[in-house]
């Protein structure tokens, strides 16, 4: 009998191969949509007006391919049981459930707004409820089943026991491991707006556009690379950077989000008019709006990132250096 099998006859927790390998058979089916749904970009890309906006075409097909591979990847580890992946898909479900639950509170928000806007009766409300409730399953229903599932300790236990491996997602802390990938993904998400041609930077009332822009954005993906390095090594330095950082972009766009209208945002994305006009007929991202979401978003994120300090290793005193010498 192998060490593995011998750990799965202990008592100290129930075996989750079944539910690991269900779990994965849904990622691996939720990757083939999302790979049809890049198939269906490219297809819808290649008859659109040439007025679409290709920054946005291109974001949206490279976020489906994203998700293509990382589900299918991440499934066929859930199926094997392996740590790393319960890992990755415990830090998937919980950004999910996260954006899930943030679009189904701005779309409850909108929802008066837009009713009124498209002039529905009662039987139109009545629809766009029932679309509000559908909405609820892909975005908060799905994501919070699978954080349920992965953060059981005996799913834990099971994908350690049949992977005893130490693996590079045991290096650091969950939260930790969390905020590094989401400074890798930050970097990778530059390429298409600016290979799109609708780069823009939000600078302290300002929106710059164009060459300056791309280059600030690929400044900022540099350094993006460099904080999750920093994180994943449990770096101070990376910690109190990312602060400063945070702080100083939401500033920047605070202060020019409460000048300029957001929607300008769209025009420079290539958005059409007609678009535009519907989108500002909605009426949730006009006046002070965006300005406010920027400034609460900053205050959350520098509140996480504090929390996050004690993840961390306390600097060595010099005393506890020269011993270390010696």
């Amino acid at each position: 009998m192998s060490n593995s099998d011998a750990a799965l006859t202990l008592p100290m927790h129930e075996d989750r191969r079944v539910g690991c390998v269900v779990f994965g058979v849904i990622e691996v089916l939720l990757g083939a949509a999302a790979a049809l749904m890049a198939l269906l970009t490219l297809f819808v890309a290649s008859i659109a007006s040439p007025d679409a906006g290709f920054s946005s075409v291109l974001s949206s097909l490279v976020f489906s391919a994203l998700l293509a591979v990382s589900f299918i990847w991440l499934g066929i580890g859930s199926i094997l049981c392996r740590r790393w992946a319960r890992t990755l898909l415990l830090i998937l479900a919980w950004s999910w459930l996260v954006a899930g639950l943030t679009t189904v509170a701005v779309f409850a928000v909108a929802l008066p707004q837009m009713a009124s806007v498209l002039g529905l009766g009662a039987q139109g409300l009545v629809a766009m409820l029932v679309v509000f409730a559908a909405l609820c399953l892909p975005l908060v229903v799905i994501p919070a089943a699978m954080v349920l599932f992965y953060q059981s300790r005996h799913v834990q236990a099971t994908c350690e026991a049949r992977d005893p491996r130490p693996r590079w997602t045991d290096a650091c802390p969950l939260p930790v491991l969390t905020t590094a990938l989401w400074f890798a993904l930050g970097a990778v998400s530059v390429a298409p707006v600016i290979f799109g041609g609708s780069a823009f930077v939000p600078l302290f009332g300002q929106l710059v556009s164009g060459r300056p822009a791309a280059l600030l954005l690929l400044g900022g993906a540099g350094i993006s690379v460099w904080l999750a390095w920093g994180f994943l090594r449990l770096q101070r330095v990376a910690l109190w950077a990312s602060l400063a950082l945070t702080l100083l972009a939401s500033a920047s766009a605070t202060m020019t989000f409460a000048r300029v209208d957001f929607l300008e945002v769209y025009r420079l994305m290539g958005y059409p008019q007609d678009q535009i006009d519907a989108i500002r007929q909605m009426g949730l991202l006009g006046g002070q709006t965006m300005a406010w979401m920027m400034a609460l978003l900053g205050i959350a994120t520098c509140a996480f990132l504090v929390w996050l300090k004690k993840f961390f290793p306390a600097p060595r005193s010099s005393t506890q250096r020269r011993s270390h010498i010696a």
